[in-house]
């Protein structure tokens, strides 16, 4: 039976044997992520983000990275619980790119799709295709990094590949809901594998920023929402 790269993405956001997994995965090596394209969100840019102190930093840490790929913060880490827009960050970082430089070469991807790729990669024994469609990238966006089980052979091969493009001044992003830093004091924290980096923070955001964020939405739905009625909601 060959499982599709959607199906085996899903599968791994559950809890399963990964000799179970493996024994489902058939020639499927059309899936390569040189094939993917940015799978970015258009309308998620920096000028519809909304800011405030709780994650100013993150935002001029994010603006700057797109400008200068590469050269400062590499990799940079976004840091923060959910919905508190470290996604949102993420697309506006690859638009920001593409509207500067449309030729290029980036990917927004998850871990859980990342780790898709692995196993196809490892079951078709073509990990020399893998790591050159992610060497071959100028930005390298990654979301939900703590799906990605720590010392793992998906996170060895994935450690190999971000030390390779950091190497070439390729830069990588990640979103992570659980700080990724290692140190001798945290040799067993999950994630400390990860190649040190810049961390910034999005933290709880004020009412204010609650508010902006309602009404930012309404309004990319074509939608007018009262400040009364979004500080209600907030």
């Amino acid at each position: 039976m060959t499982i599709s790269h959607s199906r085996l993405v899903a599968a791994l956001k559950r809890p399963i044997s990964l000799k179970h997994l493996l024994s489902k995965i058939r020639e499927d090596e059309n899936r390569l992520p040189e094939q993917y394209d940015a799978a970015l969100d258009p309308a998620l840019s920096f000028g519809n983000f909304v800011t405030g102190k709780s994650n100013h930093l993150a935002l001029q840490a994010a603006s700057r990275v797109s400008r200068e790929l590469g050269v400062i913060h590499n990799p940079l880490y976004i840091f923060g619980k959910s919905d508190l827009g470290k996604t949102h960050l993420l697309h506006a970082i690859g638009n920001a790119v593409l509207a500067r430089k449309p030729s290029a070469k980036l990917r927004y991807t998850s871990a859980s799709e990342y780790r898709a790729d692995a196993l196809i990669a490892c079951q078709s024994k073509n990990f020399s295709a893998l790591r050159h469609a992610y060497h071959a990238l100028d930005l390298l966006l990654i979301d939900d990094m703590q799906d990605l089980p720590d010392y793992s052979d998906e996170m060895k091969e994935l450690t190999h590949n971000l030390e390779a493009m950091i190497k070439q001044n390729r830069q990588i992003v990640m979103a992570v809901k659980i700080y990724p830093w290692k140190s001798e004091a945290m040799d067993d924290l999950p994630l400390s594998s990860l190649p040190p980096g810049t961390v910034v923070a999005v933290g709880v955001q004020e009412l204010e920023v609650k508010v902006g964020i309602l009404m930012k939405k309404a309004q990319l739905m074509g939608d007018a929402l009262p400040e009364e009625a979004a500080y209600f909601i907030a």
